[in-house]
């Protein structure tokens, strides 16, 4: 006979051990940061340093279980409805889309790096992975950290892109200027028309709005 109870303790056990491993998980060493000298005080910088380095390893760490988690959820949202259902989910824990976005952009990015080129991701800011999307060459910048690539590198990189398209900006014709003023009163003065639309035209509106919703949102 199997003493239930007994077996509940052990894996209660279990558990605990092993979020005790993953939290004291040390993604980066004292060596892979810059250094802190904010004062003329070596003892208060020497704080400071220590400081530092827990921050940034509990940070990271939290950030990455964070990022895996909400990408599981977006993955498996996706082929149901969409993002309906996933934005639902994200207000439930109180997280909103550009944040989670910000969490999975930095785990995916770190999970397809290989071995010790992780740690150049652990210290990248969430507005400079935004530019390495930006670039919309995954695989790309993946290959190019994996063959050693340092941050002024991918610096490089991000500022002979942007270079480019300024230059292609200027090759295209002036823009013909568009008023939204008449687009917003219009839609305005006729948004709770479309509760009494057919069902059919009501799918076809909420599609173009998802689509406006993610330009504003730059994703």
């Amino acid at each position: 006979m199997i003493d239930l109870s007994t077996l509940k303790s052990k894996l209660e056990t279990l558990e605990t051990q092993e979020e005790v491993k993953e939290s004291s998980l040390v993604l980066l060493q004292q060596g892979d940061l810059p250094v802190v000298e904010l004062t003329d005080s070596e003892e208060i910088n020497a704080f400071l340093q220590n400081k530092y380095f827990e921050y940034i390893n509990l940070a990271q760490g939290a950030a990455l279980k964070y990022g895996r988690l909400l990408e599981n959820v977006f993955q498996k949202l996706k082929e149901f409805d969409g993002e309906i259902t996933y934005c639902k989910f994200l207000n439930v824990i109180g997280t909103n889309r550009m944040t989670a976005l910000r969490y999975r952009r930095r785990a995916k990015l770190f999970d397809s790096i290989q071995g010790e080129y992780k740690k150049i991701v652990l210290l990248f800011r969430d507005d400079f992975i935004a530019k390495i999307y930006a670039l919309n060459d995954f695989e790309g910048v993946v290959s190019f950290i994996n063959d050693g690539a340092t941050k002024e590198d991918l610096e490089e990189w991000i500022a002979e892109v942007s270079e480019e398209k300024k230059e292609i900006r200027k090759t295209l014709p002036e823009p013909i200027q568009i008023s939204f003023s008449v687009y917003k009163e219009d839609i305005f003065n006729n948004f709770n028309k479309i509760e009494t639309l057919d069902y059919d035209k009501q799918i076809e509106v909420e599609k173009y709005l998802k689509k406006i919703d993610k330009i504003l949102k730059g994703e």
